[in-house]
């Protein structure tokens, strides 16, 4: 090969590799952009928290200051208060350092003059639930277990820490599930208390499945029996968003109680699920000489 074929050759594969690494370049921060779009749109709050007016905020929260829980609000699901991967839960509270709302590294809610740490000889107190316990739309120290924080001070127990282990949209089996966790790193404490009812009615799968089941099976299936193009098509967010804008196509919001249907069945595996995680919570809390408390939600 003449100087003159070896320089046309350098020359086109140069710019080859140039277009090549700037087209991965521009289709990697699309994607990632898209991602943003498709998560805001997938998970997106219902609006009518933020909309709300004063005047709406103070006969909720019967208060004279709306401005306050209007900041509190601000940093709800999605906007402050989030949740990271998590084995055998599937997901946590993602630690946040907010103006009303801080959660610890380990996936616990806490006022600031609350307990920091589970490293602690306190005696302790851990409460499990969803988003009511978690104390979504209020502030730190408004939480179930801040109150109940408050009432043990109260007594003249220093000696007991409460712990808020509430995450939204946990049921039975994520906190019974959680609670060995717990007891296997060594946290055991005297007394751990289970609210629950409205979260156990709503995740209807039976088998067990979370809202983010889903997604954690699409990530472990992979494109087994798929080319690479067609992997790509299937993951892509930038396609995802130009089927939802151009074809109406679902981004598979998830809903509350999307497999609900069955009837009195259906109603009868769940409360049989509730029931037997009760009892399985209460066996654990015999043999680790904890006392276990179950509050169930009044609700309808």
């Amino acid at each position: 090969m003449n100087t003159s074929k070896l320089k046309t050759l350098q020359s086109v594969l140069t710019q080859f590799a140039v277009i090549f690494t700037i087209t991965i370049a521009a289709i990697a921060i699309c994607e990632g952009v898209a991602r943003q779009i498709v998560r805001s749109i997938k998970w997106a709050d219902d609006p009518y928290m933020l909309a709300m007016t004063d005047e709406n905020i103070r006969k909720l929260y019967d208060t004279g200051k709306p401005e306050f829980y209007r900041e509190v609000l601000s940093e709800g699901w999605g906007r402050g208060v989030d949740v990271d991967y998590q084995p055998f839960v599937e997901f946590l509270t993602r630690p946040y350092e907010g103006t009303h709302v801080h959660v610890t590294k380990d996936g616990f809610r806490t006022p600031k003059d609350g307990p920091a740490s589970l490293a602690t000889a306190k005696r302790k107190i851990f409460v499990f639930g969803g988003s009511t316990v978690f104390g979504m739309g209020v502030a730190d120290g408004e939480t179930i277990p801040a109150y109940l924080q408050s009432e043990v001070r109260q007594s003249g127990r220093e000696d007991i820490d409460v712990y808020n282990f509430g995450v939204v949209s946990f049921y039975s089996t994520q906190e019974r599930i959680l609670f060995e966790r717990l007891i296997n790193l060594g946290h055991v404490p005297e007394v751990a208390v289970f609210v629950d009812g409205l979260n156990d009615a709503i995740a209807c799968n039976i088998p067990d499945a979370t809202e983010f089941s889903p997604r954690i099976r699409n990530a472990l299936s992979g494109g087994a029996g798929r080319t690479l193009l067609e992997t790509y098509a299937v993951r892509s967010n930038v396609i995802k968003l130009i089927k939802y804008y151009t074809d109406g196509k679902s981004l598979n919001k998830a809903r509350p109680g999307a497999a609900c249907d069955g009837g009195a069945a259906r109603a009868d595996a769940i409360m049989r699920r509730l029931d037997s995680n009760r009892r399985m919570i209460a066996a654990i809390g015999r043999a680790f000489g904890i006392t276990t408390v179950f509050i169930q939600q009044p609700v309808a």
